[in-house]
């Protein structure tokens, strides 16, 4: 089995598990490192974060999972944490989280000339996000539009 196939099969398995228990998997990313595989999970909860203690109790069912059902036959770390505050922004779940708050966003081609906006999310629908862009006014962009999101920490 490859390493694509090996990350969709234990994704699958692992995001019904983590919606069962009220988490959701942000990222899943499966690597070689000089002591083997790495297995990284980035989980949080809808609301208030995640903490270290449930990293550590995910990590434990994550293993029971992958050992029981045989998904990795070779030597691996498993690591499963929080994605941060600043974790990238993907989905209008993700944009609707973070409303009231700054974000940085970087476009696939240019809106009104720029590649880049820096502003406050005021409102997200289905369609996509407006932010309150300092001097400027208001800007609504489409998710279609959006290459990569996040939230900036002051």
């Amino acid at each position: 089995m490859n390493n694509q196939d090996v990350v969709t099969q234990v994704k699958e398995r692992a995001q019904a598990m983590f919606l069962t228990l009220g988490y959701e998997l942000v990222d899943l990313k499966y690597y070689k490192t000089p002591e083997g595989m790495m297995l990284q999970f980035f989980v949080d909860r809808k609301e208030g974060g995640i903490t270290l203690g449930e990293c550590a109790q995910l990590n434990h069912s994550i293993s029971k999972m992958l050992d029981e059902e045989s998904l990795i036959n070779e030597k691996h770390i498993l690591e499963v944490s929080s994605p941060g505050l600043d974790r990238p922004l993907v989905g209008e779940s993700d944009f609707r989280r973070v409303v009231n708050s700054n974000v940085q966003i970087f476009l696939k081609e240019p809106i009104l000339g720029k590649l880049e906006y820096f502003g406050r999310i005021i409102a997200v629908d289905i369609q996509g996000v407006c932010l309150d862009i300092e001097n400027f006014g208001q800007i609504k962009i489409q998710f279609s539009k959006i290459n990569k999101a996040k939230r900036v920490i002051e």
